[in-house]
């Protein structure tokens, strides 16, 4: 009696490793996630691929997507931000729900900037990371793929990470900084401006109307521009204002804009234009004209209807609207 207890207690460790570790469950390959690079739009558009290695329903749904940003420090482990997109349903869409066969692939194309937002895209701007993948729904109960007659279908799979590389900026600004603030919001949008300088073009005043601003719209469909009607006028010499001091501007889009420029759900590169037609001659006073560019800044959209995102139907980087 004694032998055999003692023969059961030593096979027991074996018998345990042997089975696979809750913490360290094992790769699950029940569906294939991958963000391709797209060079020929730029870094932050990418292309999803979802493949399928055996028969089942899966749920193809763009914003299923989960990222999570694994920014490096100097010390300790790396910053964590974690992406998702704003729209993310909670349940399977039945139109999105779709049975594939064994090495069937779907693809749409994103831009990361959808899931990545405040603190997220700062530090994708700012650094290389890592990029960890996941795809499906955040409680159980849903399912991201299901074969027949599966009792408990996964809600959730890890994709195919990435290393990212943040998109070179510009490193001479000039002396006249125009600045758009990113928004995210659902429907047409209202842009914040903001108009500055420096150096020899702070000590000079301008004569600014709501008029003079001007917008370049780059979207999921192609581009727009947004531009006022503007209205010839004798400027008063009491709204000039110096440079050094930052001005901002708060416009809406209706009228600016053609119709239907914002109605598309994703993201749109905004790049603000000012045009400083009043000199100030008539009052003796050193005023700055000329025109001025700032760099693009993302309009978030949210809402609305879900719109495939093909990839052959995304816009050519020079194709104008």
């Amino acid at each position: 009696m004694r032998t055999t207890l003692f023969l059961l207690l030593a096979l027991t460790p074996a018998l345990t490793s042997a089975r696979p570790s809750a913490a360290q469950p094992a790769p699950d390959a029940r569906l294939e996630v991958r963000l391709m690079p797209l060079d020929a739009h730029g870094p932050w558009k990418r292309r999803l691929v979802i493949q399928s290695p055996s028969a089942q329903e899966v749920v193809l749904d763009r914003r299923l997507l989960e990222l999570t940003v694994l920014e490096p420090r100097e010390r300790g482990r790396p910053r964590r931000h974690t992406c998702r997109h704003p729209d993310a349903p909670r349940r399977p869409v039945p139109a999105r729900v779709e049975a594939m066969e064994p090495g069937a692939h779907y693809e749409e194309w994103v831009d990361l900037r959808m899931y990545c937002w405040g603190a997220a895209l700062a530090a994708l701007t700012r650094s290389a990371a890592t990029v960890e993948i996941g795809y499906g729904f955040r409680a159980r109960g849903a399912f991201v793929a299901r074969q027949p007659d599966e009792r408990r279908p996964p809600h959730r799979v890890a994709g195919e990470g990435f290393e990212w590389a943040p998109p070179a900026t510009p490193s001479d600004e000039g002396d006249v900084r125009v600045r758009l603030r990113p928004v995210t919001t659902r429907g047409a949008p209202t842009l914040a401006v903001e108009l500055r300088g420096t150096g020899e073009a702070a000590r000079k005043r301008v004569y600014l109307r709501d008029d003079l601003f001007s917008f370049e719209v780059r979207g999921p469909l192609g581009t727009a521009r947004c531009r006022p009607t503007r209205t010839t006028i004798v400027p008063i010499v009491d709204f000039y204002r110096a440079l050094s001091r930052q001005s901002a501007t708060t416009l809406s889009v209706a009228g600016l804009c053609p119709p239907g420029t914002f109605d598309v759900p994703g993201v749109y590169e905004v790049t603000p234009v000012v045009d400083l037609v009043y000199d100030g001659t008539r009052y003796e006073l050193d005023a700055l004209t000329g025109r001025f560019e700032g760099p693009p800044a993302p309009v978030r959209i949210t809402g609305g209807a879900y719109v495939i995102q093909r990839v052959d139907d995304l816009p050519a980087p020079d194709e104008a609207g």
